[in-house]
């Protein structure tokens, strides 16, 4: 007999009783606590608010899947998690397939621009543009969300050469493949590529070549005509926390960047179909799931419809959405064919935070981040400035029991104590932690973000922290001067409004932002990092400035 067969037979049973034990460990870290997870998603949702639908995954097994919160505040019907939504631009993934289905159908190219395709389109911009720069935005393509223009008529069923309207004739941003740069545009002239190539509308296809073989029987492409069983209610809050109906946006205007609706169990359906080849060939599905290359050669965090990321090492393909009434994210790791899907109908929570938390369970990870009380001394010791590179600071202060930190010109961010050294951001998983020296001081600072597998680490500098602007309250007859309407650019309105006993201001399409005063002519927008300086005339304001990013913007008063 051989003798090394006979070292090998010496040895089977430990390494087999060896490889037992790493299975059955390996079982216990993946394993999931179902009730501390119901606990925790129901956690996030009061009752009585607009709610979510919510599913977790794992191979064929259904860890969660409830729905939480109210699916109509005004018929009081709590969501179910078989519920419609609004998808958002997760719709984004479905658009990026037909891309992908036409072109291994030989009916386009990734690398053909706009005009070979739609020539109708401005040659100047749609000559230099690919396909494969609108499916990574990276085509410098304006995008029509960010014209005031489009929100003046986001209500109506607007035509395609009216949405064209909107950004066709602008210039491109920067030369197509230079950089990343979100733009619903792109996604827009994708769907309109979809529809002169397969001679279908773009609903019609995704319907019929999309959802029909993944199994998707309650998808849509949304239409407010359709009578749809289980179709929610979207809510928008206000700034004083009361939720009401949001208002219609066309499905026309949202289109292929946008409009699709659909419910959990389609969703997860969606990503099984797609790891399984009934859609398009896994070489086209990983071309997708890879990092868009940047003409400098330098990697994009976007590929062709999907964010890309990791988690434990372990690679994740996302995306999230937002339309009015509605915010969703979608979350996958198609090696582990683990799927975290919430899909909300305005509820004010940061989806990603509870979908982060529902990935982390499938992973055996079910932290509760439970908040401590430190000192003020003890928190006062974190304060100071950090370097994170050679151009980048981040600030640290001390206030009410938490830090409150700032990276370079971005708004501040709160971040609540879990440990003595460790701080979560306040409605995030991304976390601070410091590192002490042997005498206990501070000596560096580990921003530890969701989702990436190595730390930033920021060095604590002997740099002075820079003085915090003094705010005011003002007299009522002050703060009555400066409330109206005031003119940025034409159709581009900015209104300052009384809220009780301090102002706020909101620009055209966008939410109501608080502000504080620095003097009775100059208001401060911590949120957004913006100055606004008032000229009186006549004890009225008769213009503002709006000072942001480093630019001055006067704007009449037009009431």
């Amino acid at each position: 007999m051989n003798s090394r067969w006979a070292v090998s037979r010496r040895f089977l049973l430990p390494l087999l009783l060896l490889a037992a034990f790493c299975l059955e460990a390996a079982a216990e870290a993946n394993r999931v606590d179902r009730g501390r997870l119901e606990a925790m998603a129901a956690s996030f949702y009061p009752p009585g608010d607009p709610g979510a639908a919510l599913l977790l995954s794992r191979g064929d097994e259904v860890l969660l899947r409830e729905g939480y919160g109210m699916a109509s505040l005004e018929l009081g019907v709590a969501t179910r998690p078989e519920m419609v939504f609004r998808i958002g631009s997760i719709t984004k993934q479905f658009t990026a397939v037909a891309i992908r289905m036409l072109a291994e159908q030989g009916k386009l190219r990734l690398d053909q621009t706009i005009s070979e395709i739609l020539p109708d389109y401005p040659q100047e911009q749609g000559s230099q543009v690919r396909i494969d720069h609108l499916l990574s935005h990276t085509g410098g393509v304006p995008g029509y969300t960010e014209n005031p223009e489009f929100w003046k008529n986001a209500c109506k069923e607007l035509t395609a050469a009216e949405m064209l309207a909107f950004f066709a004739k602008e210039p491109l941003q920067f030369t197509p493949g230079e950089r990343f740069a979100y733009s619903n545009s792109g996604y827009y002239l994708l769907g309109q590529i979809v529809e002169k190539v397969s001679g279908e509308s773009y609903g019609e296809f995704v319907e019929k070549r999309l959802f029909a073989p993944a199994g998707m029987k309650q998808s849509l492409y949304d239409d407010p005509q359709k009578r749809v069983a289980g179709r929610v209610a979207g809510y928008q809050r206000l700034e004083r926390g009361e939720y009401v109906p949001a208002p219609y946006v066309s499905p026309n205007g949202a289109y292929a960047a946008g409009a699709l609706a659909s419910t959990v169990d389609d969703l997860r359906r969606w990503n099984e179909a797609l790891v399984a080849g009934k859609l398009i060939s896994r070489a086209s599905l990983e071309k997708a799931w890879t990092p868009f290359t940047f003409n400098d050669g330098k990697k994009s965090h976007y590929g062709f419809g999907w964010n890309i990321g990791s988690f434990h090492g372990e690679k994740l393909v996302h995306h999230g959405g937002g339309i009015h009434g509605f915010i969703t994210t979608l979350y996958f790791f198609p090696e582990k064919r683990i799927t975290a899907v919430l899909l909300s109908n305005g509820n004010a929570l940061d989806p990603k935070l509870v979908a982060q938390r529902l990935a982390m369970a499938a992973f055996g990870q079910q932290p509760e981040f439970r908040k401590v009380e430190l000192s003020p001394e003890a928190l006062a010791k974190f304060e100071g400035v950090y370097k994170v590179s050679e151009t980048s600071r981040r600030t640290v202060r001390a206030e009410g029991g938490k830090l409150v930190t700032r990276r370079d010109g971005n708004p501040p961010v709160t971040a609540s104590p879990i440990s003595p050294t460790e701080f979560l951001y306040d409605g995030q998983n991304d976390r601070l932690r410091f590192e002490l020296d042997a005498q206990g001081k501070v000596k560096r600072m580990l921003m530890l973000r969701w989702g990436q597998d190595q730390p930033e680490a920021a060095d604590l500098t002997a740099e002075k922290l820079p003085e915090l602007p003094k705010f005011i309250e003002l007299p009522a007859e002050d703060l009555d001067r400066l409330v109206g309407r005031y003119q940025l650019q034409p159709d581009f309105i900015l209104t300052v409004r009384r809220s009780g006993a301090k102002l706020a201001i909101q620009a055209t399409g966008q939410s109501e932002i608080a502000v504080e005063a620095l003097s009775a002519t100059e208001l401060f927008a911590p949120l957004v990092d913006a100055r606004l300086v008032f000229e009186l005339e006549g004890g009225k304001a008769r213009k503002l400035t709006l000072h942001q990013g480093g630019q001055a913007m006067p704007a009449p008063r037009i009431d």
